[in-house]
């Protein structure tokens, strides 16, 4: 009891029971993929097209692997310094698609991809926009949409970590500073990056980190 937090319960007015114990279960396994579903959306919408995400994966799966990873450990820390799936699957699935929509509209105005210090210059995108008329595919706003409904989904099943704060803080911080001090030298990242037929060269510039590895990698 001190340590366990009770997760909180679905509607009751959903009913019988058994109906919603399949949602609660089901909102478990939404929750869990959740990183794999961002990597797919950030993939295609900062490409507008599925064919560099179809090569990634049949080409170069052991850098999807990698990537997807990442993006496992950053959601686990999310989740448990946040608690409930929904939070963290929100925080994750808004970040992942807007930076791959300014990765987009980027390269439909100036033919290059977002690079980490266009960051500092975001308010500056609409003047991007106003000298080239872009926009997203279809099939890109379809699947931010699919986004929007694993969300409400997760906010009604109500997935969350059923441990107090003064042990998920604390888990959250340890996770990170084990990546951290794990990976935080050249030879620690490129021993890593060799391992997911990758190359310390290629993940440095950010140009034909693009072009080997994806927009995640």
């Amino acid at each position: 009891a001190v340590l366990y937090k009770p997760n909180p319960v679905i509607n009751r007015h959903i009913k019988p029971a058994w109906l919603r114990m399949t949602l609660y279960l089901l909102g478990y396994i939404c929750a869990v993929l959740v990183p794999l579903a961002a990597y797919v959306s950030a993939e295609y919408i900062s490409y507008g097209v599925a064919d560099r995400l179809y090569g990634l994966v049949s080409y170069h799966l052991t850098r999807v692997v990698l990537s997807v990873t990442v993006l496992y450990a950053v959601y686990i820390v999310l989740w448990l310094l946040c608690r409930r799936a929904w939070i963290a699957s929100a925080i994750m699935l808004f970040f992942s698609d807007v930076l791959a929509i300014a990765s987009y509209l980027k390269f439909g105005a100036t033919g290059e991809n977002l690079y980490p210090w266009d960051l500092q210059q975001a308010s500056n995108v609409g003047l991007l926009t106003d000298y080239v008329k872009i926009s997203l595919p279809a099939k890109s706003y379809f699947i931010i949409f699919v986004g929007l409904l694993i969300v409400v989904f997760l906010f009604i099943t109500k997935p969350a970590i059923p441990l107090k704060w003064y042990v998920r803080i604390p888990a959250a911080i340890i996770i990170s500073l084990v990546l951290v001090l794990n990976y935080n030298t050249t030879a620690k990242l490129s021993a890593l990056l060799e391992k997911h037929d990758m190359t310390f060269q290629d993940a440095a510039l950010q140009e034909s980190n693009y072009r080997a590895n994806g927009f995640c990698g």
